[in-house]
């Protein structure tokens, strides 16, 4: 038996209105797919190229949820995409909270004499306990400084990371003589060691500041030994110095650059988004143009702006997005702002009716929704980048870093926040995108 329907003098069986149904779905999360991807790809590129310029380590750059992913090693960075390509990441190192731990130097010393290295050798080699060991070797982990248990480990065991130097560290290298790229020059700036939080390593503390002051030690210039030198997965590479290539490794964390750069760092961001924003309207408003419908006549014209007219109009559009959101911490508009918004749902739908309509009306959307990403990426509300951003500020000005605990609960109370707002506008995407119920 088949089932058809019948419109007019045609005929569609359950089996095309099912195709066409499932086609229907899959467009649709193709176009979001591709609007959000873009987004979240300028978004984390923007922290991406900041740290970088900064000379801060990023280990990865990611395309989707974390977990399992596919993708390439460029330099000490793995690009590539998850298995949930909605979100993304860049893990700029040294963004932990908290102190430092005062084992990391002897730590790497024992991972990089050892090769590989589970947490009992580490504190065996560092006199401390364990839980002491196993503090200082993750935070390793997150500065990209050594590889971190492996899911086919039978114990967790911690790994000399394979490395190759760069172009540019081979260059600094042959231009100062030494043969083979086996080290690189490497001066060191007057703030690394001038951060709002201090530096806890172990060794000669006037060595320490003269390098931070000159570039030298005992009038010799300081030159990285580590920098350059090719390291091979879990093969032992004792340090020369281990003090000296701790310090190399700390001047390329997060941490260690002055606050007005980590804070470049996490409003780098929003600010692509919102520029994006900005470009993509000058080429609606200014080279491609719209039709503007004059409502007494009728008439239809196209109409062509200057790129300052296009830059104001997005000027006013940011303005009344901060306005929007800010009716979030308003009581009396608070409803109607969520009422208002949409969730990834909402987000789906539009972008294939906006692929549907054409370029213009996807550039328009693309746009638009930068600035709502950008915008919302600046509440002061953790684990957002305006979170962190105010907590830089509070440390700046407090001179006092915030704790784990402190941080993870303002993280929390966050995530649970716009975990509420989510199932709030979902609720509503479903019931007006699904069911049509607008009302």
């Amino acid at each position: 038996m088949q089932l058809v329907w019948r419109f007019g003098n045609h005929s569609v069986t359950w089996e095309m209105a099912l195709y066409n149904d499932v086609m229907d779905i899959l467009l649709t999360i193709l176009a979001a797919t591709i609007v959000l991807g873009f987004l979240v790809f300028i978004h984390e590129g923007g922290h991406f190229l900041a740290a970088r310029a900064f000379g801060v380590r990023v280990s990865e750059f990611m395309i989707g949820l974390p977990g399992p992913h596919v993708g390439v090693q460029r330099g000490e960075t793995k690009f590539g995409v998850t298995a949930i390509p909605l979100g993304g990441y860049a893990r700029v190192c040294g963004m932990e909270p908290g102190e430092m731990s005062p084992y990391l130097e002897a730590a790497m010393a024992s991972v990089y004499a050892r090769g590989t290295a589970v947490m009992e050798d580490v504190a065996l080699d560092c006199g401390c306990t364990d839980d002491e060991a196993y503090e200082a070797l993750e935070e390793l982990v997150e500065w990209g400084t050594v590889l971190g248990p492996k899911k086919t480990d039978e114990y967790n065991v911690y790994r000399v990371p394979a490395r190759k130097p760069t172009a540019l560290q081979m260059k600094r290298a042959h231009r100062r003589g030494f043969k083979g790229a086996q080290f690189a020059e490497e001066r060191v700036s007057e703030h690394d060691l001038d951060a709002a939080v201090p530096v806890q390593v172990t060794g000669s503390a006037a060595k320490t500041s003269e390098m931070a002051a000159t570039g030298t030690v005992d009038g010799k210039l300081h030159v990285n030994v580590s920098s350059c030198r090719v390291l091979e997965e879990g093969v032992p590479a004792p340090l020369d110095d281990p003090h000296e290539a701790f310090l190399a490794e700390y001047r390329q964390q997060y941490r260690s650059l002055p606050a007005w750069k980590r804070m470049a760092i996490l409003l780098a961001g929003p600010g692509v988004n919102l520029l994006f924003a900005m470009l993509a309207f000058v080429i609606i408003y200014s080279v491609l143009g719209f039709d503007y419908q004059n409502t007494e006549t009728g008439e239809i014209s196209h109409i062509v702006v200057s790129p300052l007219r296009a830059i104001e109009a997005g000027f006013m559009y940011i303005a009344m997005v901060v306005q929007a959101v800010m009716g979030l911490f308003n009581p009396q508009t608070a409803a109607e702002t969520v009422s208002n918004s949409t969730s990834v749902v909402g987000i789906a739908v539009m972008s294939k009716s906006a692929f549907e309509a054409g370029l213009t009306s996807v550039l328009s959307f693309t746009a638009m929704l930068s600035v709502s990403l950008g915008v919302m990426n600046l509440l002061p509300i953790p684990p957002l980048d305006g979170g962190r951003f105010v907590i830089e500020v509070y440390q700046r000005i407090r001179r006092k870093v915030v704790g784990v605990r402190a941080m993870n609960y303002l993280s929390f109370a966050g995530m649970a926040l716009f975990m509420l707002f989510f199932i709030i506008m979902m609720n509503q995407d479903i019931q007006r995108f699904i069911f049509g119920n607008w009302g």
